[in-house]
C-alpha cells in the first residue's frame, strides 16, 4: 500500500469556435475563459503536507533555538561550553593575585643570561620554564624541538651568497640591511 498524491492537471482553455454573431466582445471572452480551481485532494494528501508543515516548524525551530541561545557564538571563545567571563572579575583576580616583587625576580632571572634563539641559553630558558610549569601544577608540559635555520651575528659581518662551483666567489649576494628612506 502507497499513499497516493494528488495529480495535478492543467487545463489550458480551448478555443472555441467563432461565433457567427458578435454582440459583444467581452461578452465572448468571459465564456471561454476556465476558472482555475485547487486541485483536489484527498485526506492521506492533507495527512502527507500538514506532517511535511510540522516537520519544517520543527527544524525552524531548532535552528533558532541554536542561534538564540548563543551555541555559535560559543566556538570562538576558548571557553568551553560557550561560556563567558566577567572582564571585571578577571581584573580583580589579577590585581589581588599577581605580586610585582616575584614579577621583578622573574624578569632578572630571564634577562641575566643570554637567550638567542637556537642557543644553549635559549635551551636553558626552556628548562627554566618547563620547570616552572611543572612547579605551577600544570597538567600537561612538553618541550617541542623545532630545527631552524637562523642567522645569527657576527662580528665579521653575516652574509647569505650563492657561491660558485668551486665554492671561493659568490655568484649572487642577498641585501641583509635595507636602506635608511627618509
Amino acid at each position: 500500500w502507497r499513499p497516493r498524491l494528488p495529480r495535478f492537471r492543467i487545463q489550458l482553455p480551448s478555443r472555441a469556435t467563432e461565433p457567427t454573431r458578435h454582440e459583444n466582445e467581452a461578452e465572448t471572452e468571459t465564456n471561454t475563459e476556465t476558472r482555475r480551481q485547487w486541485p483536489r485532494m484527498n485526506s492521506m494528501a492533507l495527512i502527507i503536507v500538514f506532517a511535511r508543515l510540522v516537520a519544517l516548524l520543527i527544524v525552524l525551530g531548532f535552528i533558532y533555538f541554536l542561534f538564540a541561545t548563543g551555541f555559535f557564538s560559543g566556538f570562538s571563545t576558548r571557553l568551553p561550553g560557550g561560556l563567558r567571563f566577567d572582564p571585571e572579575d578577571l581584573k580583580a583576580f589579577l590585581q589581588s593575585n599577581v605580586d610585582p616583587m616575584r614579577m621583578r625576580a622573574s624578569v632578572l632571572h630571564y634577562s641575566h643570561y643570554a637567550h638567542i634563539a637556537g642557543t644553549e641559553g635559549d635551551y636553558a630558558m626552556a628548562m627554566d620554564v618547563e620547570s616552572m610549569f611543572h612547579r605551577a601544577g600544570l597538567e600537561s608540559v612538553q618541550l617541542d624541538k623545532y630545527y631552524v635555520y637562523v642567522n645569527y651575528p657576527r662580528k665579521d659581518g653575516r652574509a647569505v651568497q650563492i657561491m660558485d662551483t668551486d665554492g671561493k666567489t659568490a655568484k649572487w649576494t642577498a641585501k641583509l640591511d635595507e636602506e635608511e628612506r627618509g
